[in-house]
């Protein structure tokens, strides 16, 4: 997951940018990281590299990362976007899976 998240990251940057015509700085306040950050991923200083997962699974995370800055851009919060971030692990094979007898297990590196 180490790698997902990077590139996921720089794709809601990208939309955030694209959609919404906002800043490096603007887009940064909104994903709370660090203007620095989104442009290393503009860059492809962070994200840039592809894992196998992620490439078979591109059309679904520029899916995830559009409807993340859509919400992002109706004030919904982080942690109700993180959490949708689990579900795209889970549906790429990353991460445990929901156990309703042991409760929610976590993926082991978000």
């Amino acid at each position: 997951m180490k790698y997902l998240l990077p590139i996921v990251r720089a794709e809601i940057a990208k939309q955030l940018m694209l959609k919404y015509l906002m800043s490096e700085t603007e887009a940064a306040k909104l994903l709370g990281v660090s203007q620095a950050s989104i442009s290393h991923y503009l860059n492809g200083e962070r994200g840039g590299k592809e894992h196998e997962i992620v490439k078979r699974w591109r059309g679904e995370i520029e899916k995830f990362a559009s409807k993340a800055a859509d919400d992002l851009m109706l004030h919904h919060s982080l942690e109700e976007i993180s959490s949708k971030y689990c579900e795209l692990c889970r549906m790429v094979g990353i991460g445990e899976p929901y156990s309703p007898d042991h409760g929610e297990q976590r993926s082991k590196s978000f």
